[in-house]
């Protein structure tokens, strides 16, 4: 592991894996007790390692924050290549009768992938099994003659220095089985106690096959071709073929290869608490089973970790004696002052600025950090997190000014804004470690994609129009080998009834999708109005003549089935996975503002920040059932319609909160005609207390273009040519916005999604286009955006005056307009989109959308409800002079202008926050008379100007992170401009407290990728073509555009 340094030394506070294992962090006497103990035992079973009954389980057991699972890190770090250790997160609670199946089933999962898969380099394991083969390499490199010895010097010195990579270079020029099929022959002569398949799976994962062996051993020969299956020979002692290991089989054959090495195996066990989440049935059948395995299984160590308050409830259960007397029991001390100023200093030396020069540990006064932990006794964690991160930012953010002093008031960040911090390093975990959903178990996926429709229930995310009545679970019956994760969903529209089906599979082949499609098509009965399947890949392994894939394809093509395949959604897979791993870490390990967040808590924060609103799996379940009534605009017929007749003279814009309002047009009126028809009616007046509402000036409305004739053509020829290529689509109709037509296809029989959008570039000369198509999956047909010849200008003024009453007094903005006509609002109080980051290159309307955001707030507000502060490098975009009535302070030009204006908007953060404690509230909006505050908008217009001096940089970047995780509440929002959206100008750090997302056209998917997740801006037409990232989703709008003299009226400077 390189030394660690860091420009934030507080950005990590606990270990998410042994791979991040820091022992420059490390304070080597906090809880040396487990290690050095561990480190006995690893010695004794070293010198024996048969099976011991008397051998004790290790157990690690303490409070959440504690550092329990930091110590496993520790222990691989002091033991290194004396041991293997396996580490295991507990699984979460099991449901349903057959327990024992299901801990099996994700232990042997887990295990195996502990063993065999690693993101960044060679499997552990590999490197045992090649440290294993060294001497037998070593004696035939002995017997070649002196040419050869010396053609392979190089290899025969690292076999010398007892290097496996030597050996696993050997392997990479072995290209058949056979050689490693009698590898293993002589591996399983020296080891006849332990099961000949798995000793020769385990031999082969080091071959070409080895991803084949890994699907074996986790239990899933049953989705391999027969003909990759058998080259494996993979059967027992009478010839027959072993479909699933059994877990015992596994770690028995592991620990005795092991053992040839003098290598103890060390399993430990995490969290486990999670087993206690449903019942206690979990815990019971694992501590069996960990006790059975020490009897049975030579050269075996284990180690677990519990939190303090469940091990209390397992040792006042009788049922548990047995297990409790097996344990050594090691309780984590609190933290002293000696250790805290340790922890400090080691921190401190990892950043990048650490002056040598200075005492240890500056810019901490020690003797407040030793007084602050010998009196408060806080965690690691917590004093991590909680003391030392804001401190130091806010220490960063005053020039670097005076010692940091540890107190009770350090610290200030609300439990949203941690939760925010907290979500964005586990998803650019997930994000970096780019692990395939084919590689994880679809239990654990479904664990991610239930959870997510349990939060759209409550959080009524992107539903349309829809109730949601109820969530039932299992309406595919399960078999002994597939757990066939579902859940009924029951849903009410206009009073009409039905049900979605949703399911997670990964029997993608031969024999076992015939079984799960014969469950599922049983289960989507005449209620069910569809089923929507989400698959880990696209690319099912099933034959496409088999009679299953073909009943399967005849449910895609009537539209009662819909697949989701997660390797062509990957930021929804990832959004999914870190919904998982957050809500198992509730209850356990979560811990913010020290204290322990429950399951609860985390779904209650999770629908409080939008974290994951809008989510792409939603649509999928949600919209455009034939069998249910459509609900917006959104769900238009198949035909494109003719442009109904235009008003002559539109109607005024809104004068009162009692003006007429606009309502949702009519499913087939084109969205440009759509965004002008008004119908009368009263709206409810605001609350009391309410600010005033102000009237954007009159404007004329320009009368609209015909819808342009040319869709259906398009559409037809898209349809033809994608047929030509052997891609059964059929063509169900368009939408027309003001950028680009959505043509719609439906995919008919063995159509694929994946080469329907590898022909963007050829459908771009086919259909004459000045730039390549977007081609999308979307809910129940395919999408292809093709920009217009005669693009609509949306003006500012056009949906201003469609402004919802809701949102009377918000600091919202028309952030563009549909597809589907539909205006989208954005509400800089909503926690998805406090605070934005807008990326695109020239041309794209990036500077365009930033003076759209600052005129719509100055015509819907007014100067005593906000002010702007604007930097503006490029010194032309704003043009706003100092008289401006809404300007808090002058434009500013360059860095070090803009240094001032943050540190003076974090100290009236700060100040806001003192009124708001002295009144008891929680908001700004709540502040009344006197004390109301206007809200201040930060926009930076090229902020990547500004970043390439390292000085600047390293002052406004503090700042910046300061604002954008606590700032909300006070009424403070940020939105940065850049046209390069590079990670070294917009750092992770920084963009975990950006939440809103604007993509405009950029130059490279790899730079959409970096601030959306997704390719889709690189693909976008310009001049306000925009993508919106909120939550979990993207959507596609053209942004307004105010024109100068509109602009200046509405700043009031004209």
């Amino acid at each position: 592991m390189p030394l660690l340094k860091a420009d934030d030394p507080f950005s990590t506070d606990r270990l998410n894996g042994l791979g991040d294992y820091h022992p420059e962090l490390d304070v080597p006497s906090l809880a040396s007790e487990f290690t050095d103990d561990f480190s006995v035992a690893v010695d004794a079973v070293r010198a024996n390692p048969l099976p011991d009954p008397g051998r004790k389980i290790r157990a690690c057991i303490g409070p959440a924050g504690y550092g329990k699972t930091h110590l496993f890190g520790r222990l691989q770090h002091q033991q290194r290549d004396r041991v293997y250790l396996a580490f295991l997160m507990a699984p979460p609670g099991l449901e349903g009768k057959d327990k024992q199946e299901q801990l099996e089933s994700v232990l042997r999962w887990r295990l195996v992938e502990s063993l065999l898969y690693s993101s960044q380099s060679f499997a552990s394991f590999r490197l045992e099994l090649a440290k294993l083969l060294i001497p037998s390499f070593s004696t035939y490199f002995d017997r070649l003659s002196a040419g050869l010895k010396a053609k392979h010097a190089a290899i025969r010195n690292g076999l010398e220095k007892e290097d496996p990579l030597a050996v696993l270079e050997l392997f990479g020029h072995v290209e058949t089985l056979e050689p490693y099929h009698q590898l293993a022959d002589s591996l399983r002569a020296a080891l006849p106690h332990c099961s000949g398949a798995v000793v020769r799976a385990l031999v082969l994962s080091t071959s070409p096959a080895g991803d084949d062996v890994r699907w074996w051993l986790r239990g899933e020969a049953d989705q391999m071709p027969v003909q990759r299956l058998a080259a494996l020979r993979l059967v027992d002692k009478q010839g027959a073929a072993i479909d699933s290991p059994p877990l015992l089989d596994i770690l028995t054959a592991v620990a005795e290869l092991l053992r040839l090495n003098k290598t103890p195996l060390i399993l430990c066990f995490d969290q486990l608490e999670e087993l206690f989440k449903n019942d206690s049935a979990g815990f019971t059948t694992l501590t069996s089973q960990l006790m059975n395995w020490l009897q049975t299984i030579p050269n075996l160590l284990i180690g677990i970790g519990c939190l303090e308050a469940t091990w209390k409830l397992v040792r006042g259960e009788a049922g548990y004696k047995s297990f409790v007397d097996r344990i050594k029991e090691c309780y984590l001390p609190v933290l002293r002052g000696t250790e805290a100023v340790e922890l400090v200093e080691r921190r401190m030396k990892c950043w990048v600025d650490h002056d040598a020069k200075r005492t240890a540990g500056w810019p901490f006064d020690l003797d407040s950090v030793r007084k602050y932990a010998d009196t408060k006794k806080p965690g690691p964690r917590f004093l991590i997190q909680q003391v030392c991160a804001p401190a130091f930012t806010t220490w960063l953010s005053k020039k670097q000014s005076g010692l940091i002093l540890v107190d009770e008031a350090t610290g200030g960040e609300t439990l949203s804004d941690l939760f925010k911090e907290e979500w964005a390093k586990t998803l650019q975990r997930i994000q970096a470690e780019k692990k395939p959903a084919s590689d994880v178990q679809d239990l654990e996926l479904w664990s991610g994609v239930s959870e997510a429709l349990v939060l759209a229930q409550k959080g009524c995310w992107k539903l349309d129009g829809f109730l949601i009545k109820s969530i039932n679970s299992q309406p595919i019956k399960k078999s002994s080998n597939d757990p066939r994760p579902s859940a009924l969903i029951d849903l009410t529209v206009n009073g009409k009834s039905g049900s979605v089906l949703v399911t997670v599979s990964k029997k993608d082949g031969g024999i076992a999708f015939g079984h799960w499609f014969t469950a599922l098509d049983e289960a989507i009965t005449k209620a069910v109005v569809g089923g929507v399947v989400v698959w880990p890949r696209r690319e099912l392994s099933v034959g496409k003549k088999s009679a299953g894939y073909i009943s399967y394809s005849t449910r895609l093509d009537n539209g009662t089935l819909r697949a989701f395949p997660l390797d062509e959604n990957e930021g929804t897979f990832h959004q999914m996975e870190c919904l998982r791993q957050i809500i198992s870490r509730a209850g356990s390990d979560l811990v913010l503002k020290g204290n322990l967040i429950s399951r609860d808590d985390c779904r209650i924060l999770i629908i409080e920040t939008g974290v994951l609103a809008h989510l792409k799996l939603f649509e999928f379940v949600f919209q455009n059932w034939s069998r249910l009534p459509h609900t917006s605009a959104g769900n238009a017929p198949a035909a494109v319609a003719p442009p109904p007749p235009v008003p002559v003279n539109p109607p005024p814009v809104p004068t009162s909160p009692t003006a007429t309002t606009l309502a949702s047009p009519p499913p087939l009126i084109p969205p440009l005609i759509a965004v002008f028809q008004t119908t009368t009616g009263q709206a409810s007046p605001p609350p009391l207390g309410s600010p005033p509402v102000v009237t954007p000036p009159q404007v004329s409305l320009p009368t609209p273009p015909p819808v342009p004739s040319w869709a259906e053509e398009m559409l037809k020829k898209a349809a033809e040519y994608l047929k030509k290529k052997g891609e059964a689509v059929h063509p169900i109709g368009a939408d027309i916005g003001p950028t680009f037509a959505r043509l719609k296809v439906e995919l008919r029989g063995d159509a694929d999604f994946g080469k329907i959008r590898r022909q963007a570039e050829n459908l771009k000369v086919y259909l004459a286009l000045t730039q390549e198509p977007l081609i999308s999956s979307q809910a129940g047909f395919v999408s292809i955006d093709v920009q217009r010849p005669d693009r609509a200008t949306v003006l500012l003024p056009q949906l201003l005056a469609q402004c919802p009453t809701k949102l009377v007094g918000e600091p919202a903005i028309p952030a563009g307009v549909g597809v589907s006509g539909n205006v989208e609002w954005l509400n800089l109080s909503e926690p998805e989109s406090c605070h934005l980051l807008v990326a695109g290159t020239t041309g794209s309307g990036k500077s365009e959308f930033l003076k759209a955001v600052l005129a719509a707030l100055a015509a819907r507000l007014e100067p005593s409800q906000v002010k702007f502060r604007l930097i503006d490098p490029k010194r032309v975009t704003f043009n706003v002079p100092n008289h401006c009535p809404y300007l808090g302070g002058p434009v500013v030009f360059d860095g070090e202008e803009a240094i001032p204006v943050l540190e003076e908007s974090v100290a009236e953060m700060e100040r806001r926050y003192e009124l708001l404690q002295r009144r008891g509230v929680d908001h700004i909006q709540k502040l009344t008379g006197t004390d109301a505050v206007p809200r201040w908008v930060i926009v930076f217009d090229e902020f990547a100007d500004l970043m390439v001096d390292k000085m600047t940089r390293k002052q406004l970047e503090p700042q910046l992170k300061r604002l954008g995780a606590k700032s909300r509440a006070a009424g403070i929002h940020l939105i940065l401009g850049t046209q390069r959206p590079e990670a070294s100008v917009v750092t992770p750090l920084l963009r975990s407290n950006l939440p809103g997302r604007i993509g405009l056209q950029v130059a490279s998917e790899k730079e959409s990728k970096l601030f959306l997740d997704e390719p889709d801006a690189a693909y976008l037409f310009g001049k306000g073509d925009l993508v919106w990232k909120r939550g979990g989703g993207l959507t596609r709008l053209q942004s307004p555009f105010v024109p100068k003299s509109e602009f200046d009226k509405y700043l009031r400077v004209g």
